[in-house]
């Protein structure tokens, strides 16, 4: 294997730069996605308010024009005091003008109540409004940047991912395969191979065997480590 140490430790090398500019590519576009998930949140609640809002001006608009009714009853129930000469049918009036001027009382509380609601409503629709603005925006500058960084460090990354095919057409299929199967593993954080110093294996310093040591110092043969599962290597240094 002694012939294939060069190699494979050029294809780790290269395994760890792809998987770097990768994860650019993969990593951005994901916080992006947190952020448009954000913003979806925020135009939701957006919507929802201004719903809200709309129900409470018909709300308003309702109790307006129920005022303005009770107010033109009670003036009209008024002039009508002035033709009136039975103290019966003065009183009868008397009593649809206190009625009448009641319910322009409580529609004019319940007004109130709801003008302020809607004034609290208003205030948070308006924050939240130019919280959805800064986001689109930072979104979309976000994006522009991404696609930018994209250009620039795309034929880079396809490089790697080239050379990378043709270094692996050198070594034998079985060594490709533990490459290939280690790279779907995703949990050797983009280092493959381990050096063997001391009788340990240098990336988990867990104790090699004697006899693995022996075998990989030998270089006929790709091992791995018993605990990690890295191509282990000798350390000549």
């Amino acid at each position: 294997m002694g012939t294939y140490i060069e190699i494979l430790h050029e294809i780790a090398d290269l395994i760890k730069k792809s998987e770097e500019l990768r994860m650019i590519f993969e990593k951005r576009p994901q916080e992006i996605d947190e952020m448009e998930s954000s913003l979806g949140k925020k135009s939701a609640v957006l919507e929802k308010l201004e719903k809200d809002l709309d129900s409470k001006r018909k709300e308003l608009a309702t109790l307006d024009l129920s005022i303005h009714s009770n107010r033109i009853l009670m003036k009209k129930y008024e002039n009508q005091t002035f033709l009136v000469k039975k103290s019966k049918e003065l009183a009868a009036i008397n009593n649809e003008i206190y009625a009448a001027k009641r319910n322009v009382e409580d529609e004019v509380k319940k007004r109130d109540a709801v003008a302020d609601e809607m004034a609290g409503m208003e205030e948070k629709f308006q924050k939240i409004k130019d919280e959805v603005e800064i986001m689109t925006a930072e979104i979309s500058s976000q994006k522009e940047k991404l696609e930018a960084q994209f250009e620039e460090l795309r034929p880079e990354y396809e490089r790697a991912v080239a050379f990378k095919k043709e270094l692996l057409k050198k070594i034998p299929p079985h060594v490709v395969a533990v490459i290939s199967d280690m790279e779907k593993a995703g949990k050797f954080q983009n280092s493959i191979m381990a050096s063997v110093n001391n009788g340990q294996c240098g990336v988990c310093k867990m104790a090699v065997p004697p006899q693995l040591v022996s075998e990989v110092r030998r270089e006929n043969e790709i091992k791995t480590c018993p605990y990690c599962g890295r191509i282990l290597f000798w350390d000549r240094t």
